[in-house]
């Protein structure tokens, strides 16, 4: 692949960010620009808004599980977490806005989604607790 020589001015915090997360990945610094370039132009903003609206709505699908069914039911699908928002174009302001309002509605998903393994916690507690009361209920019959 023919390379050509860029010269272009960087922010030193976003340079030294470049520097650290090659150095993590034990890449060049050249290497990451060329990835982060080739992902950023592959797939179009639109593209990435509606693959956050659809995860919103599989984490709302999941939000709304029948907590009384929870221990018999399958694990619940993962939930995905971005690790930083995806930006937007400086320009599309209405694109910028869209993002803000998922980036909000993800916390909001997450933060609920957080709470699943505690209420799965307490949902088999309960039922551990009625066998037993059941199985106590029981025994005081037979005697």
């Amino acid at each position: 692949m023919d390379r050509k020589l860029v010269s272009f001015r960087l922010p030193e915090d976003l340079m030294q960010d470049l520097r650290e997360r090659a150095g993590v990945d034990g890449i060049a610094v050249t290497e990451l620009v060329c990835r982060l370039l080739r992902q950023g132009l592959k797939t179009s903003t639109d593209d990435r808004v509606a693959a956050l609206e659809d995860e919103i709505r599989e984490l709302r699908q999941l939000q709304q599980i029948n907590f009384s069914n929870v221990a018999s039911a399958a694990p619940p699908a993962p939930v995905y977490m971005f690790p930083q928002p995806v930006p937007a174009r400086e320009g599309d302001g209405e694109i910028k806005q869209r993002m803000a309002d998922l980036e909000a509605l993800m916390k909001e998903v997450i933060t609920s989604c957080a709470s699943i393994p505690k209420l799965e916690s307490l949902v088999e507690e309960i039922q551990t607790t009625q066998v037993m009361v059941c199985a106590e209920k029981e025994r005081e019959r037979q005697k």
